[in-house]
Formats: C-alpha cells, sequence, structure tokens
C-alpha cells in the first residue's frame, strides 16, 4: 500500500512537471511572437516613413509631368492617410481615374 502511494505521488509529480514546462513553452512561444509583431511593426513604420520621404522629394522634381505628378501625389495621399482617405477620396473625387484628371 506503501508502494502504491509513493507511486501515485511521484506519478502526481511528473504530470504536475510536465504541465508547467508546457505551460511556460506556451508563454515563451507567445513572447517570442507578441516581439516579433512589434519588430514588424516598427519596421514597417520605418518604411512608410521612408517612402513618404522619397514621394515628398518627388512631387518637388520638376523632371515628373503633370500626369506623373498626380499619381505621386495620389500614392501619397494614400499612404500618408491610409485606407480611411482613400474611401473618403472616391466619395469626393470618384473613381481614382477622375481623380487623377483633377487639378492639384
Amino acid at each position: 500500500m506503501k508502494d502504491l502511494l509513493r507511486f501515485l505521488v511521484l506519478l502526481i509529480r511528473v504530470i504536475y512537471k510536465i504541465t508547467a514546462g508546457i505551460i511556460l513553452g506556451v508563454f515563451f512561444i507567445l513572447f517570442i511572437l507578441i516581439k516579433t509583431a512589434i519588430r514588424l511593426a516598427e519596421e514597417r513604420e520605418r518604411t512608410r516613413a521612408r517612402e513618404l520621404d522619397i514621394l515628398e522629394r518627388a512631387l518637388e522634381d520638376p523632371r515628373f509631368d503633370d500626369e506623373e505628378r498626380r499619381a505621386i501625389f495620389e500614392r501619397y495621399l494614400d499612404l500618408k492617410y491610409g485606407e480611411r482617405f482613400g474611401r473618403r477620396r472616391e466619395r469626393y473625387f470618384g473613381s481614382s481615374d477622375v481623380f487623377r484628371r483633377k487639378k492639384i
């Protein structure tokens, strides 16, 4: 009877350690996923800022004609204000083809 009790206690300890290991592993994986998501968001923001800077310089470049400058400006607005502006732009200006023909 004593041996059976010792075996059950040992079994419970092993199960406890395995469960604790699994739980710690899950938390570790979640930590890595969150850290990676933050790093990707920061990189996306840096890329967005870099592209905005390039588009701002392109708008001032005299080598582009009006049609190209309008397309650059449209991309600049979409990038700066996001999808919300895209929906607003279509409501105010119509489709993007109409927007390209409008004076900026």
